[in-house]
């Protein structure tokens, strides 16, 4: 045996193999009935807070403005109001606009109801009013189509101010918080577009922000200013967030609503629109994709009222308005719990974490709710994304807990949902996340015999040279595979009784997830010592790293 020392050299080659790893898996719907109101179409609904009141506008024909109580019973009306339409509420000023060539605002003492005055304003289009800046904003279109945006003041002269902004059938929101912005949206535009203005010189207003392809009829601000609810198209028809005043997009909901309100203390969205079953109601919670709850509201066929839904003053009711499409046709007012049913207890964890890809860990839901539903199903979902896919759907033990064995092959969180009860709404879990570390493989190629576990290869002349015939040669790769990963080694030899580290270096895996390594000498220096090597892998965005168990060899005679 020989001490000379010998200098490997290292020839990586990639081999082809192919792995398809796939991953991929709700609250009930409760029919809500509602009251069919006195009017034969809809135009505007505003919250009364401070009387408790619902102010309701019906088509130009209905000359009224009903007023409900927040239970849905009728508090009252004010009549002779032909052509109302857009109202907007000013403490215990109600600012009704009269449309249809009335170019009439009337105002209303909330308390009496009686009328306290009337001012020209040439209200058009869809004959929408907001407030903002301190003066009233509308379009002056007479057909409902294109007209210019313009603002009336609200002292005693009542000036009329043309910003020249030219715009298709506006609609406006608008927040206490920047009480100069005002948000304005083309309705019925293919797409729709929405505007942010500073209107603090109504004769010379200024745009803060654009946004194409978002927009429509429902329109909603949170209490704090900071977003906008509203359809966005872009984004394959769902209930956008978008920060204001500069309309980033900050979060999706799957209701494509075609009207949308914020609850006063900014905790819920309520959302209604129509689909292939009718009109329907959500409610989410700010933030959370996944509703609360939702309420059918009709029939297939029926649809929901555009810009149609609003929460009370303390957010425990939400008020939303259908209708049997059709002219003439009843408006039906549905009144909501803003505040549902409280949530349930449940919860989730994990045996262990992290594991080694292909171990099993073991995750319990627990149900701490007494109910007769104890039917509990638990989802999982790639850290890195995807789909949530149902794992299983299962009655707890008697200790309220639902047992799954897994095996995730890439980190994963996992979580419950429990539907609920009559006295307890749907509810899901937090989330337990599992971090799966990958395997490492490192098999010696070649060689003429094993023995305690050591490779054997016999020296040869050939594997100095080209093509390196007769060489220590290792695979390596990580379960799972991993192609394009890099694999680092360290070679080691054992020298004078000592390991020592000889070289080390690193290789990327071939499109197969496998690195092929050879290892080649210069002489016969290399016989007789014994040599181990092994490999590792650093962690990336699905999977903890992890070094393989060293693979021992040695050159002989």
């Amino acid at each position: 045996m020989s001490d000379r020392p010998f200098v490997p050299v290292v020839v990586v080659a990639f081999a082809m193999l192919v792995s398809l790893l796939l991953f991929g898996g709700g609250g009930a719907s409760a029919a809500v009935p509602g009251t069919a109101l006195p009017l034969t179409g809809f135009g505007d609904m505003v919250v009364d807070g401070a009387n408790h009141h619902l102010f309701i506008t019906g088509a130009p024909a209905d000359g009224v403005v009903l007023v409900r109580n927040e239970d849905g019973s009728a508090a009252g009306s004010i009549t002779g109001e032909t052509d109302a339409g857009g109202m907007v509420l000013d403490g215990s000023t109600l600012y009704v606009a009269r449309c249809g060539g009335q170019n009439l605002i009337d105002v209303f003492d909330t308390t009496t109801l009686t009328l306290t005055g009337s001012f020209t304003a040439h209200v058009g289009g869809t004959c929408a009013l907001a407030e903002a800046g301190g003066r009233l904003w509308y379009s002056n279109s007479t057909d409902r189509q294109f007209g210019h945006l313009v603002s009336v003041s609200l002292d005693a002269g009542h000036t009329e101010v043309d910003s020249g902004v030219s715009l298709y059938q506006m609609r406006f929101a608008t927040s206490p918080a920047d009480p100069d912005w005002l948000v304005v949206t083309e309705t019925q535009q293919s797409p729709p577009t929405v505007r942010v203005f500073d209107v603090t010189n109504p004769a010379s207003i200024q745009q803060l922000a654009y946004g194409w392809s978002i927009g429509g009829d429902g329109l909603a601000i949170s209490p704090d200013g900071g977003t906008l609810y509203t359809a966005d198209l872009n984004n394959t028809y769902v209930l956008g967030a978008f920060t204001l005043p500069n309309l980033t997009e900050v979060g999706t909901y799957p209701m494509a609503g075609s009207g949308v309100a914020v609850s006063p203390n900014g905790g819920r969205i309520g959302v209604t629109g129509t689909t292939g079953n009718g009109p329907l109601g959500e409610l989410y919670d700010t933030g959370d994709s996944t509703p609360v709850i939702d309420w059918a509201l009709g029939a297939s066929g029926d649809d929901a009222e555009p810009h149609g839904v609003a929460f009370n003053e303390d957010g425990s009711k939400l008020f939303a308005l259908s209708a049997v499409p059709g002219i003439g046709s009843a408006p039906v007012l549905h009144v909501l719990p803003g505040d549902v049913l409280p949530a349930g207890s449940v919860t989730v964890t994990r045996s262990a974490s992290p594991i080694v890809n292909g171990k099993a860990a073991k995750v319990t839901a627990h149900l701490a709710t007494a109910s007769s539903n104890t039917t509990l199903s638990i989802y999982r979902k790639l850290v890195t994304g995807g789909p949530a896919i149902l794992v299983t759907t299962g009655t707890v033990n008697a200790s309220g807990n639902l047992d799954v064995s897994v095996k995730p092959s890439a980190d994963m969180t996992y979580w419950a949902v429990w539907a609920g009860d009559a006295t307890h709404r749907s509810t899901t879990s937090a989330k337990v996340r599992i971090n799966v570390r990958v395997q490492i493989h490192s098999p010696a190629q070649g060689g003429y015999a094993t023995r305690s576990g050591i490779r054997l290869y016999h020296y040869t002349a050939k594997c100095s040279r080209a093509p390196h015939l007769g060489c220590p040669r290792f695979l390596a790769y990580a379960s799972p595979l991993r192609p394009g990963g890099t694999l680092s080694f360290t070679l080691q030899a054992r020298v004078s009784g000592t390991w020592r580290t000889l070289l080390t270096g690193a290789g990327v895996a071939g499109a197969g997830g496998k690195l092929h390594l050879t290892i080649f000498y210069r002489g016969s220096g290399v016989i007789g010592h014994r040599q181990r090597i092994h490999f590792s892998m650093r962690a990336d965005a699905g999977h903890l790293g992890n070094t393989g168990p060293w693979t021992s060899f040695e050159v002989t005679r």
